[in-house]
């Protein structure tokens, strides 16, 4: 089952969170941990952070080095990641091609960043969840500022 994701900076700065069932921690919290475990797995062995098994989650990571993001997902503990997996590379191949001039300017620190700075990636999230999960309900409502 899915359980949350987070995309941050490679400094935990959150830019966007998503929750289909919360684990009920705060998102800033989550991803200050996570960003100081994946610069703690690269100072140990010199690669970054993949995958973290608790005794009830999976953490599965991927980043971009271009736009120095981090994305994490958390799901419950499966046997097979592969599909989870695929599903993350989806959403972050997806959010760097849509949000590309944003994340350069973000990374030449042209303009600044606040907390959840993208929270309409929630609608992408959404479409992407229904192409490889379509028995997902949607808890949160969907909200468009325009």
């Amino acid at each position: 089952m899915l359980r949350n994701i987070y995309i941050f900076l490679s400094d935990g700065i959150l830019l966007f969170d998503w929750a289909w069932n919360d684990l009920g921690q705060d998102p800033l919290l989550i991803s200050g941990f996570c960003s100081a475990l994946w610069m703690f797995s690269k100072q140990i062995g010199g690669i970054e952070f993949q995958m973290l098994k608790t005794k009830l989650y999976t953490f599965i990571g991927t980043s971009s080095k271009e736009y120095q993001i981090k994305i994490i997902l958390i799901i419950d503990n499966v046997n097979d990641l592969s599909k989870y997996e695929d599903f993350l590379e989806s959403i972050k191949n997806d959010f760097c091609k849509k949000h590309r001039i944003e994340l350069i300017k973000i990374k030449n620190k042209q303009i600044p960043v606040k907390l959840n700075y993208f929270k309409n990636y929630s609608i992408d999230i959404k479409l992407i969840t229904d192409q490889y999960f379509p028995e997902i309900n949607h808890k949160k409502d969907i909200v468009v500022f325009s």
